[in-house]
């Protein structure tokens, strides 16, 4: 116990978790008519899907529906997932963080539906709105269409609040000393599939939105077509699941 709380120490000493932007710039959050729900232009980041193998997934998907959707039922079964459930619960997911981000109350730290890099972005976001004039964002969503992307075994934990250099915890920390002072030992773990693993998950979101500010602007007449992509992390089926959201549309670094 002794040796676990000074690990813990240890870890506090480099200092709180920060978010990274990755296709979003820190300075955003300052400018709540640039944080749009999406947070990221859709122009930009279809353009960004153009290039990517996400986007010849998608391509081949409403080609070949039913090969692939089989497909990722068996990837799912493989890691001893509920396809449909976690389908189902991506939908509701969806929603949920919808009405959390219209919640000028938030703080997503609190909820168990966002990673804490995330939880930070948003909470970013959420108070850039009351900071610059009280703005008050509005949104609505309709017809959403959900497609499971992908779904890959990683090595390393979940996110955590006390992650050293936002990278490792305690029993990651522990796994890499020991990897260089025992290395046979380490090499016996990965043999045996004991190391630190999550499962990640990547969902493409196709909805019609209107997103717009009460106070500043009048709601839209059209709907917006829209394109989203949303990552999701859980420790392995053994480890026990708990999927929670960590980035959306590429914003921010992740683990």
């Amino acid at each position: 116990m002794a040796r676990q709380q000074t690990m813990k120490q240890m870890l506090s000493f480099f200092g709180p978790l920060r978010w990274q932007g990755r296709l979003v710039s820190q300075d955003v959050c300052g400018n709540p008519q640039t944080c749009r729900w999406g947070f990221v232009a859709q122009d930009k980041f279809k353009g960004i899907l153009q290039d990517t193998t996400v986007h010849e997934r998608l391509e081949m998907y409403y080609k070949i529906k039913d090969s692939h959707t089989n497909h990722m039922h068996e990837a799912f079964e493989k890691r001893h997932v509920d396809f449909d459930e976690f389908l189902g619960g991506a939908e509701s997911a969806y929603v949920e963080l919808k009405d959390h981000f219209l919640n000028p109350d938030i703080d997503f730290r609190d909820i168990n539906l966002t990673a804490p890099r995330l939880s930070l972005f948003l909470n970013d976001c959420v108070d850039g709105y009351i900071e610059n004039e009280h703005l008050e964002p509005r949104l609505k969503i309709d017809n959403i269409q959900v497609t499971v992307q992908d779904l890959t075994q990683e090595f390393g934990n979940v996110d955590h609040m006390d992650k050293v250099f936002g990278l490792y915890d305690l029993e990651e920390v522990r796994y890499h000393l020991l990897s260089g002072s025992f290395p046979e030992l380490t090499l016996g773990r990965e043999m045996k599939g004991d190391t630190p693993r999550r499962l990640a998950a990547s969902v493409l979101y196709r909805t019609r939105e209107k997103f717009w500010f009460a106070d500043k602007e009048d709601e839209p007449e059209n709907w917006q077509e829209s394109l989203h992509l949303l990552e999701y992390e859980s420790p392995t089926a053994d480890a026990g699941l708990g999927w929670r959201l960590r980035n959306f549309n590429k914003a921010i670094k992740t683990i």
